[in-house]
């Protein structure tokens, strides 16, 4: 088994070819006229000034979908492929799930690794005027408008930070790239379907709407977070 490392390095992102997609998408869109108050033409400009962070890991989709090592199961049929399926409905219809796990403080944290587009060293995101606790600010990525959330405090609020977030995941949902900022990145797990816990609630004998599914390693349980469900929140705050 690689280490997230080893696998991501192995990947070959071009950067150049990236940044020649700088039109916002509908989502990009939505969260700058949410956030931003919809100024479009200036949010560009600034991002055209933006010095773009320090990528450590990297891992395009287009090659993700070819790797030799971590191949990606086709939908199986019978299954919906009509419409868009949710990060849960894509798990689900897999029958062996590949995850880049994280630590937040001592917990445990993953996503499906298709998700993952790269992970960046820190960088201070810019401040936005009455944004959510949980949304540090925005970066330029690629010539993205990349929101930073705070996974911490999504997922615990109320709650004092621990710990200093090291690293932002970048996901990519629907036409808005996102990062998550984590403290480390932890391994990789491949496993069968029938060894995930797709009964979170009661697995949890809680609600957790941003946890798509679970899995055990030996005495802890490991929470698969949905980046779908993630995002939407972001976009549908208050």
């Amino acid at each position: 088994m690689k280490t997230p490392e080893e696998y991501f390095e192995e990947q070959n992102f071009d950067s150049e070819e990236q940044t020649k997609q700088a039109d916002l998408s509908a989502r990009e869109k939505l969260f700058i006229d949410k956030y931003l108050g919809g100024q479009t033409s200036e949010i560009k400009a600034a991002l055209a000034d933006e010095p773009v962070p320090e990528s450590v890991l990297n891992c395009p989709q287009d090659d993700l979908q070819a790797s030799k090592d971590y191949p990606c199961q086709a939908v199986p049929q019978g299954k919906k492929t009509d419409q868009v399926l949710s990060d849960r409905e894509r798990l689900k219809a897999r029958e062996e799930v590949q995850l880049v796990s994280f630590f937040m403080g001592r917990q445990e944290y993953a996503l499906p690794i298709e998700t993952v587009k790269e992970v960046i060293k820190y960088i201070k995101p810019t401040k936005l005027p009455a944004a959510p606790e949980y949304l540090e600010g925005v970066i330029n990525l690629r010539q993205r408008v990349t929101p930073i959330v705070k996974l911490a405090r999504l997922l615990n609020p109320g709650k004092a930070d621990q710990g200093e977030d090291r690293f932002i995941v970048v996901c990519h949902q629907d036409g808005l790239q996102v990062g998550l900022l984590v403290e480390r990145i932890a391994t990789m797990y491949r496993m069968p379907r029938e060894d995930i816990e797709w009964n979170v609630e009661s697995a949890l004998a809680m609600t957790s709407s941003f946890v798509s599914a679970l899995i055990k390693n030996r005495e802890k349980i490991i929470s698969i977070l949905s980046i779908d469900t993630i995002v939407n929140h972001l976009l549908s705050e208050k």
